[in-house]
Formats: C-alpha cells, sequence, structure tokens
C-alpha cells in the first residue's frame, strides 16, 4: 500500500512539471497578433484602436497631472520613481529599469524654468501634452514650492475642501494651513463624465457656476495660483468659483499672497 502511494505522489509530481506551450497553438495566436498590429496594410482594427487610445490618453492625462499634484502635496514625504518625471508607460520590473535620459530631462527641466506662467503657455502645454512637458511643469512647481515652504508641509494643519452643485464629484481636494500660509490643493476628477464623454479637458465654462467651499481663514484672502499664476480673490462667504480655479489648468496650487 505504501509503495503504490509513493508511486502515484511521483507520477503527480510528473504531470504537474511544466511545460513548453504546444507550438501548434502559440504560432496561430502569434499570428493573430501581429495581423491585428501590422500596420503596412489596410487595418480596420489598428485604425479603430488608433482612434480610442488617442481619444482615451487625453483623458489619462488628466488622471496623471492630479495623482502628480496630489502625492506632491498630501502629508507624508513626496515619492517620485526616477524616470517618471515625463510619460512613463513602462510596466513593471523589469521594463521600468530600462535606463533613463536624465540629460533630455534636465535640458527641459532648464527650458521650463526659465518660463513664466501664462494663458498662452497653460494652452501650449496641455496641447502639446505627449512631450511630457506638462508634467514635469505641475512637478517642478509643486516642489519648488513645496521646498520654500517647509514648514506649512511638515506641520501644518490638513482639510478637505468641498464643492457646490452637481461637480461635488469631480473636485478633489485639500487645504494646508499654518502661521498664516495658506495652500490649496485642487484637482479634476472624473473628467470623462465630466466632458459628456467627449474627451476634452474640462475648463472654465464646463465647470458652471459652481463654487469651492475653503475653510474660514481664507476668506477675502488674495491667491495666486503656482500652476497658472492667476490671481483669485476668496469671496466673504470663503468660496472661489470653481471655473476660476479651472479656467486654463485642471489642476490648481493656490497659495495666499
Amino acid at each position: 500500500m505504501e509503495g503504490a502511494l509513493i508511486k502515484s505522489v511521483r507520477e503527480a509530481k510528473v504531470h504537474s512539471t511544466w511545460a513548453a506551450p504546444d507550438e501548434a497553438y502559440e504560432e496561430p495566436l502569434k499570428s493573430f497578433l501581429r495581423d491585428c498590429l501590422d500596420a503596412t496594410r489596410s487595418n480596420t482594427f489598428l485604425d479603430s484602436f488608433r482612434a480610442f487610445a488617442a481619444w482615451i490618453a487625453r483623458l489619462g492625462v488628466l488622471n496623471s497631472l492630479a495623482q502628480t499634484l496630489l502625492k506632491l502635496t498630501v502629508p507624508g514625504v513626496p515619492d517620485l520613481y526616477q524616470g517618471t518625471e515625463l510619460w512613463d508607460l513602462s510596466l513593471v520590473d523589469p521594463d521600468n529599469r530600462r535606463p533613463i535620459d536624465f540629460e533630455s530631462r534636465r535640458m527641459l527641466l532648464e527650458e521650463l524654468q526659465r518660463k513664466t506662467p501664462s494663458p498662452e503657455f497653460m494652452s501650449e502645454l496641455l496641447r502639446q501634452w505627449p512631450d511630457g512637458r506638462v508634467k514635469m511643469w505641475v512637478t517642478a512647481r509643486a516642489l519648488e514650492f513645496r521646498n520654500a515652504n517647509l514648514p506649512l508641509f511638515n506641520s501644518g494643519k490638513y482639510a478637505p475642501i468641498r464643492t457646490t452643485g452637481d461637480v461635488e464629484r469631480h473636485v478633489l481636494g485639500f487645504v494646508r494651513m499654518g502661521e498664516g500660509k495658506v495652500a490649496i490643493t485642487a484637482v479634476t476628477r472624473l473628467g470623462l463624465t465630466l466632458a459628456g464623454g467627449e474627451g476634452e479637458t474640462p475648463l472654465g465654462e464646463a465647470w458652471g457656476g459652481n463654487e469651492v467651499i475653503l475653510p474660514p481663514e481664507t476668506t477675502n484672502q488674495q491667491l495666486r495660483n503656482v500652476m497658472s499664476g492667476e490671481t483669485l480673490r476668496v469671496s466673504r462667504e470663503h468660496t472661489l468659483p470653481v471655473a476660476q480655479l479651472f479656467r486654463q489648468f485642471p489642476v490648481a496650487l493656490l497659495v495666499n499672497s
């Protein structure tokens, strides 16, 4: 009985050993995928996929910019994986261990540091988003401000902000306060729904007459948007129109002057 049991276990191990895929299955699958991605001939699938990818990528930009600003201004230590200063479409290890072109990033950063925020430049960054400068702009501006205001981020008060009306779920934000300094982070959320499925960046009038409700400490204060350079004034009811907050750019970092 014992000998039969040992024999059964050994046979089970043999049958559970991984074997190479059957070429009769693998090769047709590879051929199918090559046909799907063949750009040397008329390809209905590839044309349709490219159009969809271009549409959804614009919305992915909104998500990436929002995540970038949030992680650089929430409580804690900001964490940047090397190479992600620009778009990084690699998968996990080992793709994310590929060599990084630090020289091109250094040149882009120096170029951006010479720029002054303006409506024209904000429009250019959003229009030319594939080059990644818009993400580096958000990263650099947020880190520069954080470095210049370390006490605010190390020990400042942290509180969420609210939004009125039907866009409440489309705005995510919070305020950091301490020693008379105020920094307000606000980002666009669920941009596809807000844009009505059109894939456009929701700016200005897309936000209607809704308002962001800020802490009472900000009442009647003048705020500067670190991202766009715009100046806004908080109302006596400590509110700001969302259409002004996101008039030129889909994320905002507001500071009192």
